[in-house]
């Protein structure tokens, strides 16, 4: 025989204001992260292509960070990215 605990509105209520204020936190510091790293045209090219390759083709996340990376090296190099060069160098 299986016994339920039925606790009430109170925890429901006060979970379901949790898990808005979670997702409102994560929207907010993704709108900021966004802000920061789009700064120039190569950037917003790089942002729509991934998203593309996410939405449309289900690419892993792994892949697409390690060749978006390698993109941004190969702009960099080109020298379409002023902002990337300053950290080629201090990589080298």
């Amino acid at each position: 025989m299986e016994e339920t605990t039925n606790n009430g509105e109170g925890p429901s209520a006060f979970l379901d204001g949790v898990s808005a204020a979670a997702v409102a936190l994560l929207a907010v510091v993704g709108w900021q992260f966004a802000r920061a790293a789009i700064v120039n045209m190569p950037a917003i090219v790089l942002m729509v292509f991934g998203a593309v390759l996410v939405i449309r083709y289900e690419v892993n996340s792994a892949w697409l960070v390690l060749g978006e990376r390698l993109l941004g090296l190969y702009c960099a190099g080109l020298g379409l990215s002023e902002r990337t060069k300053g950290q080629l160098k201090v990589m080298r």
